[in-house]
């Protein structure tokens, strides 16, 4: 029994925290890390959804309700949004640090602005349902592929 729980415990190491995150309505760095947050524990929200919808132990109405939140997250268009809705955040909250520089100067804040708007012009264009290349740290395209191929199709993993 010993050994498995230190078999336990070295796992939890490796597990993403899953402590609530604050959100923010006003501030890019409260969005972006709690969307951090959210995609760096999600396949494990998901395996968690997916159990507690089979225990037995549980009232059916919260199984039910366990199945249908691992329905709309294991969606495609919920899985892009997150992802895409983070990559933006996490753009937008370096640009919001920059612009809180102590030492900043007036030709700082309208090169930043600019350069915002380009890229994000750029690669979020008006008419496409996707950014042509993401902003923020590259892990999105990585799990885009491994969970939904290269078609968009939700993979048999799940």
């Amino acid at each position: 029994m010993l050994r498995e729980v230190k078999k336990g415990k070295e796992d939890l190491k490796t597990r993403p925290s899953l402590r609530l995150q604050c959100w923010n309505a006003t501030r890019w760095l409260g969005r972006s890390e709690c969307l951090k947050s959210l995609c760096n524990a999600y396949e494990y929200i998901l395996e968690h959804l997916a159990e507690f919808a089979k225990t037995r132990s549980e009232s059916s109405k919260d199984r039910e309700l366990a199945s249908k939140l691992y329905e709309k997250l294991t969606s495609y268009e919920a899985f892009l949004f997150i992802h895409l809705y983070r990559d933006f955040t996490g753009t937008m909250a370096k640009v919001t640090k920059l612009l809180q520089s102590r030492d900043i100067r007036i030709r700082d804040v309208g090169r930043w602005i600019m350069s915002l708007c380009e890229k994000l012009k750029g690669n979020y264009p008006k008419d496409s349902n996707v950014p042509t290349a993401l902003l923020g740290d590259g892990t999105f395209d990585d799990i885009m592929v491994e969970l939904f191929g290269e078609n968009g199709k939700l993979s048999p993993v799940f």
